[in-house]
């Protein structure tokens, strides 16, 4: 006969729940593979509690999960890491749950500090009507590589740890990311908190729907914090306002071990948007590709730019300008080739007193 869904999930909260109260036994060691997990409240598959040895949730398929609008505990897939997981290859569509859960069609979290990395690879989300996958509170070292992720209404991967210092240290790359409405938010939304754990970005292909509205949360990459301990490498970040912002004001001065380095970016308004409250700040940004834009570097939310178009040669960079630089921080041995070379003119200056700009010294004229 004929049958039909429960409206908005029914009563059920999970499809398949793994290691329920594992906190008190040690954790399980199990295979969860090749189900069908439909219109549940909070999540399609749910790994709980501590494990002790290997979960790996692979090819299965999660559904309409997530009905609970702002429920904490909802996921396609929601795993609490303990370090032992790898979740691959599974298809999460239509997750209903809103951003206001800080929830994903895949959700990491975790309750204890994280040693051990896990993996979340080879899965393909589609339209999620909040983020696509969430790594959040204590969460670390997790692997995210290799993902499609088209038609999320919020962010498609977002990091939202709890204030310690061992959260984060994830690595996400090789994603190929698709945005399909014009809503705004930031395809990778970056938040470090207090975590001193380097975090990797690179090799993700990122293509928006909007290069038009200037919205701080229309980029590629935005990053809420001005640190050195997140890498933003080799992205191909394509159709957004902003290629990569960040948002706060940089203003630790000479700040060589930031990397936005060999980055491409395509039909954007403005590839860097880097903010400072005063000019006297030099954000290194090297080796990246800007095709058909108006602005290579701005700021961002008010203030003046940072980030600098420079090359590298270990520690020292070089930068160019039409005369002896005014503007930014620099150190002994810093150059800066002359961008308007004539017969008659310095080829460039070399810095010979670190300062913001410090001072300038002709290599000679042409």
């Amino acid at each position: 006969g004929s049958w039909s869904l429960a409206a908005n999930g029914g009563a059920r909260r999970h499809g398949i729940v793994v290691g329920y109260n594992s906190n008190a036994v040690g954790g399980p060691r199990c295979i969860v593979s090749g189900n069908v997990c439909r219109n549940t409240l909070w999540t399609g598959i749910y790994k709980q509690g501590v494990s002790s040895g290997a979960v790996i949730i692979e090819g299965n398929i999660c559904d309409l999960n997530g009905y609970e609008v702002g429920a904490t505990l909802a996921g396609g897939v929601y795993i609490n890491q303990s370090g032992n997981e790898i979740v691959s290859g599974n298809v999460v569509t239509n997750y209903q749950n809103t951003a206001s859960g800080d929830t994903g069609a895949i959700t990491v979290a975790a309750s204890d500090n994280v040693a051990i990395p896990c993996d979340v690879v080879g899965n393909k989300i589609v339209g999620s009507l909040g983020y696509g996958i969430v790594l959040k509170t204590r969460s670390a070292l997790v692997n995210v590589d290799g993902n499609d992720i088209a038609g999320c209404f919020a962010s498609d991967i977002i990091t939202i740890p709890s204030g310690v210092s061992t959260a984060c240290g994830h690595k996400i790359t090789n994603n190929n990311i698709v945005r399909t409405s014009s809503n705004i938010a930031a395809s990778i939304l970056l938040q470090q908190s207090v975590s001193t754990r380097y975090m990797t970005v690179a090799r993700n292909v990122i293509k928006g729907n909007d290069n038009t509205t200037n919205n701080v949360q229309n980029a590629g990459i935005r990053r809420t914090g001005s640190d050195a301990y997140i890498i933003i490498v080799k992205n191909h970040i394509e159709n957004f306002y902003y290629g990569v912002i960040g948002a706060n004001f940089w203003g630790g001065g000479r700040m060589v071990d930031v990397q936005f380095d060999a980055n491409i970016f395509i039909d954007c308004i403005t590839g860097f948007a880097l903010g400072a409250t005063s000019n006297a700040h030099t954000v290194p940004l090297t080796d990246n590709r800007f095709i058909n834009f108006s602005t290579l570097t701005g700021p961002a939310l008010g203030g003046v730019a940072a980030g600098r178009i420079v090359q590298r040669l270990g520690q020292r960079l070089q930068w160019e300008s039409s005369s002896a630089p005014s503007v930014g921080s620099w150190s002994v041995g810093d150059r800066a080739a002359n961008a308007a070379p004539a017969a008659g003119q310095p080829r460039g200056w070399i810095c010979t007193v670190a300062g913001a700009p410090g001072t300038w010294v002709s290599e000679g004229n042409l």
